[in-house]
């Protein structure tokens, strides 16, 4: 079998250390040291350099929902807003459920939204 993790970053930690995957270099950390590594060759007869294999492009998405709550944390119902990304073009509208949520909006992994509540 196979996991399979895609992101810019990747954390895998356990009780004792853990290991980072970002930009290439890999970062173990535990009680005693840390230890960074950009790549390794292994050295002996018939060695060759090491090097990982090409990793296709993410394909990955995500589901976000935006929620409503009045200071004292009770969900606010039927509020208008409207959802827009980083260019400014709309992604969505309506009004709150009954949780004070959105409706889900799904995109790329990494996409600046904003929610604007719009006055009644």
């Amino acid at each position: 079998e196979e996991i399979l993790m895609e992101a810019p970053k990747v954390t895998i930690r356990g009780q004792n250390g853990e290991v980072v995957y970002e930009n290439g270099i890999v970062s173990r950390t535990t009680a005693s040291h840390t230890q960074h590594a950009g790549n390794h060759s292994m050295t002996g007869p018939a060695s060759a350099a090491a090097s990982p294999p090409g990793m296709p492009a993410s394909a990955a998405k995500t589901i976000e929902t935006f929620a409503l709550a009045g200071r004292s944390g009770k969900a606010l119902e039927s509020v208008p807003y409207e959802i827009k990304d980083a260019q400014g073009q709309a992604q969505g509208s309506g009004g709150t459920d009954g949780s004070g949520a959105t409706s889900s909006l799904s995109g790329k992994l990494v996409e600046t939204l904003s929610m604007i509540v719009k006055r009644n």
